[in-house]
């Protein structure tokens, strides 16, 4: 079953290793879908391992984000159970799109039937955050006006 307090480790992670503040993500429209999905992929256990996992390093972390970046990479990213999925929830936010996990992990921690490389919705696609990454909007969905495709994006600014 999924718990508000596993939405929120997904949400609280998803920060993380997107860049993006949670009421960004939320902004998407797509943050309910991806939780859901993301645990139906991969199956209970193994969300419920990667929802305790990180809501420990956010706890520990919290109040240093340069500590909790590292720990993410170290016991997450590096791990060969989390890396993985991580990996694939870092696609599903910037693509729309689940990558089938390797062949190795699936044979090691197993797999559901719906492990198989797609894209989750036609608004997956649309609210990528690699659009506003190279800022650019997804062709042929949200239209910013006739012919802007024709002109190079332009970077969003950096601070």
């Amino acid at each position: 079953m999924k718990t508000k307090d596993d939405y929120e480790s997904f949400l609280q992670l998803s920060a993380v290793i997107t860049g993006y503040q949670r009421v960004d993500l939320l902004g998407t429209g797509v943050a309910w879908d991806y939780f859901t999905s993301f645990c139906s992929i991969v199956g209970k256990s193994i969300s419920d391992e990667l929802w305790q996992k990180s809501s420990k390093l956010l706890k520990r972390h919290k109040s240093n984000e340069e500590k909790l970046e590292k720990a993410i990479r170290v016991e997450l990213l590096s791990d060969n159970k989390f890396g993985p999925l991580v990996r694939n929830l870092i696609k599903l936010w910037y693509l729309g799109q689940w990558d089938e996990l390797p062949a190795h992990y699936r044979v090691t921690y197993g797999t559901t039937s719906k492990d198989v490389s797609h894209i989750l919705s036609g608004d997956s696609y649309k609210e990528g955050l690699v659009w506003e990454a190279i800022g650019a909007h997804p062709m042929g969905a949200k239209q910013p006006g006739f012919g802007t495709w024709s002109s190079p994006p332009k970077p969003p600014d950096i601070d």
